[in-house]
């Protein structure tokens, strides 16, 4: 679902944060993509921007970097759109939590 060009981690490790792992296993972070399909902006959900956003955080490091950019440009447009699906994935986790503790908080007499 990320770059044509990325290749899996070296020996096979997943690095996909356990915080997204854990997310789109509770089903708070939808997704109708697999880690392995080509990008579909008409079908994907939130979770599925959630894996892309892994991009941002992997041009920091200079390994992921010199794999996945070596042979293009990371623009600024790229980076906008990156950092977009970064907030956009936040404000939508920041709601799903708020609500979920709203409902809780009902629940047990608080509100």
């Amino acid at each position: 679902m990320r770059s044509q060009t990325q290749s899996p981690p070296p020996c096979g490790l997943d690095a996909r944060p356990l915080v997204i792992k854990v997310a789109k296993a509770a089903g708070w972070l939808p997704h109708a993509l697999g880690l392995s399909d080509n990008w579909n902006g008409r079908k994907a959900k939130i979770g599925d921007y959630a894996e892309v956003s892994l991009d941002v955080r992997n041009l920091a490091h200079p390994g992921w970097y010199v794999r996945d950019h070596a042979r293009s440009r990371v623009t600024a447009k790229y980076l906008k759109r990156q950092f977009e699906i970064v907030f956009s994935r936040r404000d939508w986790l920041t709601e799903r939590n708020n609500k979920s503790l709203r409902e809780h908080m009902r629940q047990e007499g608080i509100l």
